[in-house]
């Protein structure tokens, strides 16, 4: 499942912004400055370290059929591949949100931006992939949301974030369980197993995501003042968030 995942993330089209230097999350509208900006540092697990890279942001949905990512390239500001600072300009487009709501069959149910970030080697060709792109590290343990309007206690979308978010954008926490895949398979199975004849699927998640298969996810404490930790190591070597 790791790889099809790298797979799915990184065969991409890029577009490039213009990084700021600002700091926090700005509102939608506030010209001029990043909606929301990513800092963080870089650790190097394995030798030699590659002479340069590029953060890459890997916006995926995956709540339609086939999972579809783009990616967005973020000028990499300070002194990467020690530490780097990403300025977030523009929110994803609606394609490269998650529709929760099935095109309004769930009126309640709100789109979902899920991105992952990962370094590259400078000049890589992100336009048009069909193919995986070689990755030089990854953030193992955080992930980027954007909420297009406040998430509604009880729905797919609210499950999905670890609660109700408000709208605009979030540092996640990824949570990976205890429980061997095996131990979590069986708890998933269970849980849908149990449930009363006529559940709707909505509800089928709400239920049941806390002890399926996939990592989940928190809102970090400290938002986006946290100061991330960015991995460079051969991709086998890597533990990708696995929380789709």
């Amino acid at each position: 499942m790791k790889a099809r995942k790298l797979a799915a993330i990184l065969a991409f089209s890029a577009v490039v912004l213009v990084a700021a230097a600002c700091s926090g999350q700005k509102g939608q509208d506030y010209a001029g400055e990043p909606l929301a900006q990513v800092r963080g540092s870089v650790v190097l697990a394995s030798a030699p370290a590659p002479a340069q890279a590029t953060v890459v942001m890997a916006w995926t949905n995956f709540a339609k059929q086939g999972d579809t990512s783009v990616a967005v390239q973020l000028p990499a500001q300070a002194s990467f591949p020690s530490n780097f600072t990403l300025d977030i300009v523009v929110a994803p487009l609606p394609e490269q949100m998650n529709d929760f709501g099935g095109n309004g069959k769930l009126p309640n149910e709100v789109r979902i931006g899920l991105a992952g970030i990962v370094a590259v080697a400078p000049g890589t060709d992100l336009s048009g992939r069909t193919r995986p792109v070689p990755v030089l590290g990854v953030v193992e343990d955080y992930e980027v949301v954007y909420v297009e309007r406040d998430a509604v206690p009880n729905t797919i979308a609210a499950a999905f974030l670890g609660g109700p978010l408000r709208a605009g954008f979030h540092l996640m926490r990824v949570v990976r369980s205890s429980l061997s895949s095996v131990d979590q398979y069986k708890a998933s199975q269970a849980c849908y197993a149990a449930l009363p004849p006529g559940t709707s699927e909505q509800q089928r998640y709400v239920q049941c995501h806390p002890s399926d298969i996939f990592d989940k996810l928190q809102e970090a404490e400290q938002g986006f003042d946290t100061n991330i930790t960015l991995k460079l190591a051969p991709a086998k070597q890597l533990d990708f968030p696995n929380t789709f």
